[in-house]
């Protein structure tokens, strides 16, 4: 039998108005639903929210209505809430729209229908365009300035360092296509701590060189979660570096082995300095600012290792292209001895084709490694090594390596990479599972690895039967910049290799039609 709970009703009212009403459940006398004021109007469109709180026990379920509400990503206050013990709960599962009697009116269009399990979910899209950062500062005509500049949108991101501003609110945020730095002026509110996940209502802005984000308001910065992963930093040398600074504009960034120019001063405690270091062949701005905890620390012994945010302050405000500089956070984790920043695991994937699974690993730095044993689990047996790969030793640039397993049997099956050094101190990567069979059942276009990627990357697609299989790749303008493949392709997953080498970084478009199936994914490019 069906149970019909949270309703809603409407009403024309003595003012001639329209009243919207509620319930938990079946109305009666004794348990009449609750209206609204008599204020809305015929011939409006009107956004209808419902939410249906389940509380454990019985008859306790809670019902609640807005009308027309702010669509900020934080739930507002109720119009009416209704906990009606006498009522009891929901099916859970199951949802209908039922009309009244029809000769009674009022008659309603219906637009459309949302469902979600939070609040955020079911307002998604209807008032903001939800951005990545990487989408958010996009500069396809490479003219130093955000292609978004003044648009009004909504991102998301991790929070990546402390407040660079005593006075201001100023943070970076990081969301894995991208970072940005955050600013609002004339408040330090809401206070952040690192590694909070918070979305924000602002617009694009450009500042001396640096693109920016700026919340509308503070009461549009919302915590959704706290004491979440922040990201490894990138390793990177300063020639890397200093060939595409924008690139790295908002990115947690590592360099080996820095030593301070001789003429720069550590900065005493209380006050900013930009210091230069170097690697003996490139030398790059390292601005410790005050309202760190940086120039409270004993200047310290070089060479270092230096972690630290890409960042840029331009001296002229019509420059864009100069500027660039390195932002520490945290004097403990920021300024390291000399060889500290270890192996550092960019990608780990596995593709199938058959009854083979291919690996496919990267490093962005190495620093004693010997090499990396691979481990199998399947579900009869435990994880067991399978092979040795070798490592590079130490070094400064991205490594990619690659292992396939062959002659498998149906089933499932768990990989996990054990990085060694060359002391034989070890650390496992993160395990991925995959799936072995014979038949594929479905059209399928996978989400290509590494993602963001620089400058190769692979993409898998499946297919149920042989046909014709058209795979091309497109800039964001909808124009066609490489075909991966055209023409008769066999049944089965195939993997496809995609080296972006001449294409600026940006967010492409990747799309496979197939015997009438047709789905795009995008993917990012950071150089």
């Amino acid at each position: 039998s069906t149970i019909f709970r949270a309703r809603v009703f409407v009403k024309k009212a003595a003012n001639g108005n329209l009243a919207f009403g509620l319930s938990k459940g079946s109305t009666n006398a004794a348990v009449p639903p609750i209206y609204t004021d008599s204020i809305y109007t015929t011939g409006d469109t009107c956004l209808i929210v419902v939410g249906y709180e389940i509380v454990d026990g019985t008859s306790n379920d809670i019902v609640k209505l807005w009308v027309n509400p702010s669509l900020t990503y934080i739930e507002p206050a109720a119009l009416i809430t209704i906990d009606e013990p006498t009522q009891t709960d929901i099916n859970i599962g199951s949802y209908a729209f039922r009309q009244g009697t029809p000769s009674s009116g009022p008659f309603l269009k219906l637009d459309g229908l949302r469902i979600g399990t939070s609040w955020s979910e079911v307002v998604k899209g209807f008032a903001l365009q939800e951005l990545t950062l990487a989408e958010a500062r996009e500069d396809l005509n490479l003219d130093g300035i955000p292609d978004r500049l003044g648009d009004t949108v909504l991102v998301s991101g991790t929070v990546i360092s402390p407040n660079y501003q005593t006075v201001n609110h100023s943070y970076y945020i990081w969301d894995g296509t991208a970072g940005i730095a955050e600013y609002l002026y004339g408040t330090t509110s809401p206070v952040l701590n690192l590694g909070d996940s918070i979305k924000i209502v602002g617009f694009v802005a450009h500042y001396r060189g640096l693109t920016e984000f700026t919340p509308l308001t503070s009461n549009e910065i919302f915590v959704v979660s706290s004491a979440n992963p922040t990201p490894d930093p990138m390793v990177i040398t300063l020639a890397q570096y200093k060939a595409n600074p924008e690139a790295y504009e908002g990115t947690l960034v590592g360099f080996l082995s820095l030593d301070k120019v001789s003429t720069s001063t550590w900065p005493n405690a209380g006050s900013s300095a930009t210091l230069k270091v170097t690697d003996g062949i490139d030398t790059v701005d390292y601005r410790i600012d005050s309202d760190t905890d940086v120039d409270n620390g004993t200047e310290p012994t070089w060479p270092r290792d230096l972690i630290g945010i890409g960042s840029q302050f331009t001296s002229s405000a019509s420059v864009y292209f100069d500027g660039y500089q390195i932002l520490p956070r945290y004097y403990d984790t920021d300024i390291l001895p000399a060889g500290t920043i270890p192996v550092e695991l960019t990608s780990f994937a596995a593709s199938v084709s058959g009854k083979s699974v291919t690996l496919n690993w990267t490093t962005a730095t190495e620093t004693n490694n010997s090499g990396f044993e691979i481990e199998r689990k399947s579900a009869s047996t435990s994880w067991q090594k399978i092979t040795f790969v070798q490592g590079n030793g130490t070094t400064t640039q991205p490594q990619s390596y690659s292992y396939t397993d062959k002659y498998l049997n149906e089933g499932k099956y768990s990989y996990r990479l054990k990085q060694v050094d060359l002391d034989g101190t070890s650390e496992y990567s993160k395990s991925i599972e995959i799936n072995i069979t014979t038949t594929v059942d479905k059209f399928e276009l996978a989400q290509n690895y590494p993602n963001p990627f620089n400058p190769a990357t692979k993409i898998n697609f499946s297919l149920p039967e042989a046909g014709n299989v058209k795979l091309a790749v497109y800039n964001l303008l909808g124009q066609e910049v490489r075909v991966l493949v055209n023409g008769f392709t066999e049944a089965g997953t195939h993997t496809i290799d995609f080296a972006a080498n001449n294409l600026s970084s940006g967010i492409y478009l990747y799309k496979i039609e197939a015997n009438g199936f047709i789905q795009t994914k995008k993917m990012t490019l950071l150089k």
